[in-house]
């Protein structure tokens, strides 16, 4: 289990939740978030929808280096706009205990 925090501080903020299988070669993913702007109120906000795929490089037997391509799909809870989706590659850190 993932919990994603996007943060785009000139424009909004993503919380996610997503269940990710595992395996030797990569991952796949899905998940549920909410999106909410942070100065602009014409900006969307609604519900995501999260699709991942990705794979990571292994550092050490504590940490690993994640890339992925997201999929989000953005359901507004404004009736001015109509759902969207938006294409992203996120890479960071997963350090493991």
């Amino acid at each position: 289990m993932t919990i994603d925090l996007d943060f785009d501080p000139s424009r909004e903020l993503l919380v996610s939740f997503s269940g990710v299988q595992r395996s030797s070669g990569g991952y796949l993913g899905t998940g549920v978030g909410y999106v909410t702007p942070l100065d602009d109120m014409e900006a969307q906000k609604g519900f995501i929808l999260r699709f991942t795929i990705g794979t990571q490089y292994r550092t050490s037997n504590r940490m690993a280096i994640p890339v992925e391509a997201v999929v989000d799909a953005v359901f507004p809870t404004a009736s001015a706009f109509s759902p969207s989706f938006r294409l992203g590659v996120n890479i960071g850190f997963d350090l493991f205990p």
